[in-house]
């Protein structure tokens, strides 16, 4: 065989193709493509196990805690930290040092990689050799900064020689790599190579070559006319029956300890080493952050495949490098939402497969062609001025962009997280970074959803209606502020409506607001008629109206966002 064909007709085989080309680092010039295939040369597999390693370590550096480490360093020579001892900068210090440095070079990971880097410093023995840090405050820091002096100065060298080691070749190589392992591609595959309890070899780069590479050299190299055995997975022939689905998480289990998931014990779910490699690339495929991942299976070609998915990890590293932390979805939406390309017009018209990774399982969806064509449209731009908002419900934090983009990939109106967001706003508002616009561009994306997927049909109800009724809200609001007492009354009053709307009880929802206008002798705005008509419109003007009510309590509203632009 002259090259290596990999295919994408499944989304394992697209995402670990994608993989592939990733740690390959092949642009679209250099694919060599046909009929959603691509065809890998030989040679490309020489030196792989360096290069599968240097893709996680470079793709994952901003949130890697190897990262965070070394960023404890540069901070100390930014700010001369060993000749400028002051009260901030020791809590900085001995707070970093304790919740970082000592934290993460004594954990299992970093201990493994240890053994494996040249040097003749024992980390363990070092840290442990640290003086105890006095623990100071304002009050009594020039009573003890003395003592505070005298502890740096003794920690300087220990830790001097800490870093010089972390800095060594052999250190770079194998401690960002060995920290990957497991908070990226153990969330793919596990318990084999250098993921079994009890690797072959202690270098993971020589065990993953041992392991992916040389069986893929002598597969190349044998003559398979007369193998009697065929891949479940690409069709190719197999002289003997032994790699299996069973080292990828979730998707597969062991065939020789578990017979009876297969028809009559005889299982035919075995696989060549081509495809035991590919799927070993399989988490350079899938875009991960923190607990979560995704993955999109627009697999119509080759370019569009790799094009969409890279378009996700630069975002994902933008929202890193501008707000501190990555949202896969976030990113995909974003992605989507490329005016260059409108990937989210183009997806309208084919059914594209969304693959998640959540709570340690893959869930696999279609894309809503509802939720592409809300992105088409200006209020779809609103989802942006959702990024930063969160709130705690329940001890659980929730991220709103995040969840908001996870109801409707889910096709699930925003209606319940629209409740438990008020909840929070109304009893617990320190709880909730939420303002009161944010709060109303949820309902807007939720009401131009509905229209989308043709749930909510029988009204005329606007973008301006929506204002308006919030606008009823903060007028009575205002109304009932300029009554000693009465605030604390419409607060109680809020929490009323927002239980008749969790018990979609439209009667006493009703009552609730007609005695709120007889108090202040003003008609109730026309509007109300239309919550008998639907559920989905009382749950609509009801949280509208509601938020209105409340929206005093919520932090700083962010700049309003105009038509048609971001």
């Amino acid at each position: 065989m002259d090259g290596i064909l990999l295919g994408t007709d499944t989304w394992l085989n697209a995402a670990s193709t994608v993989g592939v080309i990733n740690i390959l680092g092949l642009n679209s010039e250099q694919l060599s493509s046909t009929d959603n295939q691509i065809t890998i040369k030989k040679e490309m597999l020489d030196d792989f196990a360096t290069r599968y390693f240097s893709y996680f370590v470079k793709t994952y550096a901003r949130t890697s805690n190897y990262t965070k480490v070394m960023n404890f360093k540069n901070w100390l020579e930014q700010t001369n930290f060993f000749e400028n001892v002051d009260f901030d900068n020791y809590a900085k210090f001995s707070t970093e040092l304790s919740d970082t440095v000592k934290k993460y070079l004594t954990s299992a990971s970093y201990k493994s990689a240890y053994t494996l880097v040249d040097g003749n410093l024992d980390v363990i023995a070092a840290l442990k050799a640290l003086p105890r840090l006095p623990k100071v405050t304002k009050k009594n820091w020039v009573q003890k900064s003395p003592q505070v002096v005298e502890a740096v100065k003794q920690a300087q060298p220990i830790i001097n020689q800490i870093f010089e080691y972390l800095e060594t070749p052999g250190a770079k190589k194998f401690i960002p790599a060995k920290v990957v392992q497991y908070s990226v591609i153990q969330k793919a595959w596990n318990g084999i190579s250098f993921l079994s309890r009890q690797p072959q070899f202690k270098d993971f780069y020589e065990d993953y070559d041992r392991y992916f590479i040389q069986p893929v050299y002598d597969y190349l190299k044998e003559d398979h006319s007369k193998d009697k055995y065929m891949c479940s997975n690409c069709g190719r022939p197999m002289k003997k029956r032994d790699l299996s689905y069973g080292f990828l998480e979730f998707m597969g289990y062991d065939l020789n300890r578990k017979t009876s998931n297969a028809w009559q014990f005889n299982s035919d779910l075995f696989i060549c080493p081509i495809c035991q490699w590919q799927f070993s690339c399989l988490p350079a495929g899938i875009n991960y952050a923190g607990q979560s991942g995704i993955f999109i299976n627009a697999n119509s070609n080759i370019e569009s495949l790799v094009d969409i998915n890279r378009a996700i990890d630069a975002e994902m590293h933008y929202d890193i490098k501008q707000q501190g932390y990555n949202s896969p979805y976030g990113a995909m939406v974003e992605a989507l939402k490329d005016t260059e390309t409108d990937r989210a017009a183009i997806y309208e018209a084919a059914d594209v497969q969304i693959v998640r990774y959540e709570n340690e399982h893959y869930t696999f969806s279609i894309i809503p062609r509802a939720l592409l064509r809300t992105l088409n449209r200006s209020e779809g731009k609103r989802l942006k001025l959702l990024r930063g908002s969160r709130f705690v419900f329940s001890g659980v934090r929730y991220y709103l962009y995040d969840e908001v983009v996870k109801a409707l990939l889910n096709n699930q109106n925003l209606f319940n997280l629209a409740r438990r967001m008020m909840y929070v706003l109304i009893n617990d508002p320190s709880n909730a970074k939420v303002s009161a616009n944010q709060y109303l561009n949820t309902l807007i994306i939720n009401h131009a959803f509905l229209e989308e997927a043709k749930i909510m049909t029988n009204t005329d109800l606007t973008l301006d209606d929506l204002q308006k009724i919030k606008g009823s809200g903060s007028h009575l609001r205002e109304r009932f502020e300029k009554q000693e007492g009465n605030l604390n009354r419409l607060n109680s009053t809020a929490v009323k409506l927002l239980q008749s709307l969790n018990a979609n009880d439209r009667q006493r929802f009703m009552q609730i607001v007609l005695r709120l206008y007889m108090e202040i002798g003003t008609v109730v705005p026309k509007v109300f008629d239309q919550i008998f008509l639907d559920d989905n419109l009382f749950q609509e003007i009801g949280l509208t109206f509601t938020s209105g009510i409340i929206s005093s309590m919520a932090p700083e509203p962010v700049k309003q966002l105009k038509e048609g632009n971001e």
